[in-house]
């Protein structure tokens, strides 16, 4: 196995993988920002192929009881920065965390939350627009084509009036009634026939995500009593789905899929002896899942909607992922932005 060295800001590392059977894979790249990113959720958005939005440490501003600036209650500046993974260079976005509170970006528009109002329009012109209410979620936007609404959409008046629980879907596509009885249902409109999906009703929350280079959505389910990989389906706008299968042995994996042009990302274990067993990211595509990263410690992981360039918050393990704050007081970049991209894997040669 080779042997991981630090990165250096703009440095590249081969990443090698393997196939959960073992087999060597062509390694991927993985860029190094050299930007340390602090990730209170999923603090790291696409603004489009090649920009990421990230809360980025200041370095060099630590001041013991500062209480000037944005996050500053750890004596630190965290604030808004974009990255362009392209000419890797990392600029600040203003001196707030303006941008980051419900990001949300589609086709170059973006809008967000920033002190109780929505920012709308093109990345870097965004305006404040008029909210019928005091706006502190998803609720006065549709959370894939980010538009804001005026009033309430069609999916919310159907909510009201029906009284039961949906999941929003691109404004075209219509919603999804997940409180039924047997399985999960799509509505259009609230005119048009209802369609009955083959995917089943869950014990508890489903999570959805728009994949727009292939125009379906990932539905993630819930593992149940015992489970320990979590149902999912690709599901199209005409209301057919295909379940996603994975490959036979004992797996444990983390909920929070992420669907690339490649597969499936996810963290995941196989095996149960911990002197044996397998773990680390591994892409999952026509039920082989192949394991890209051993190890590895992703957080606020998020992919570009190409579907090709994946950006994280890296640490080797929690251990070292615990040891940034320290880093940061001392002016050192730990805990960095990286990127690698699914879609060229690179030789080792190129590292």
């Amino acid at each position: 196995m080779r042997t991981l060295l630090p990165c250096l800001g703009g440095a590249l590392l081969a990443l090698q993988g393997w196939d959960a059977l073992g087999q060597v894979v062509p390694p991927y790249r993985m860029v190094d920002s050299g930007f340390p990113v602090d990730v209170v959720s999923r603090d790291i958005y696409w603004i489009d192929d090649d920009r990421v939005l990230f809360r980025g440490v200041v370095l060099g501003s630590y001041k013991a009881g500062r209480a000037d600036g944005p996050d500053s209650s750890r004596g630190l500046l965290v604030t808004a920065h974009v990255w362009d993974t392209k000419q890797n260079k990392v600029e600040p976005y203003g001196n707030s965390q303006k941008g980051l509170r419900y990001f949300c970006s589609n086709k170059g528009y973006v809008s967000y939350v920033w002190q109780g109002k929505i920012y709308a329009g093109a990345f870097g012109k965004e305006e404040a627009v008029a909210a019928a209410r005091p706006m502190d979620s998803f609720s006065q936007r549709n959370p894939y084509s980010c538009k804001p609404y005026a009033g309430l959409s069609e999916f919310d008046s159907w909510r009201k009036e029906s009284g039961r629980a949906g999941v929003q879907l691109l404004e075209e596509h219509g919603w999804l009634d997940v409180s039924g009885s047997s399985n999960i249902v799509l509505y259009r409109d609230s005119k048009s026939p209802v369609v009955e999906t083959s995917i089943p009703r869950q014990a508890g929350p489903i999570e959805v995500r728009y994949i727009p280079w292939t125009n379906q959505y990932l539905v993630t389910g819930n593992t149940g009593s015992g489970g320990k990989t979590y149902p999912a389906w690709y599901l199209r706008p005409d209301g057919s789905s295909i379940e996603i299968k994975w490959p036979d042995g004992e797996w444990q994996v983390a909920s929070d899929y992420l669907p690339t042009r490649r597969g499936l990302l996810v963290w995941a274990r196989k095996g149960t002896d911990p002197s044996t067993y397998v773990y680390g990211h591994f892409l999952l595509r026509g039920g082989v899942a192949t394991r890209i990263a051993w190890g590895y410690y992703w957080k606020g992981t998020s992919v570009s909607p190409d579907g090709c360039k994946v950006a994280f918050r890296h640490a080797l393990n929690r251990e070292d992922e615990a040891r940034g704050y320290g880093e940061w007081k001392a002016g050192r970049p730990a805990n960095t932005l990286r990127m690698i991209d699914v879609c060229e894997p690179a030789r080792a040669a190129r590292s």
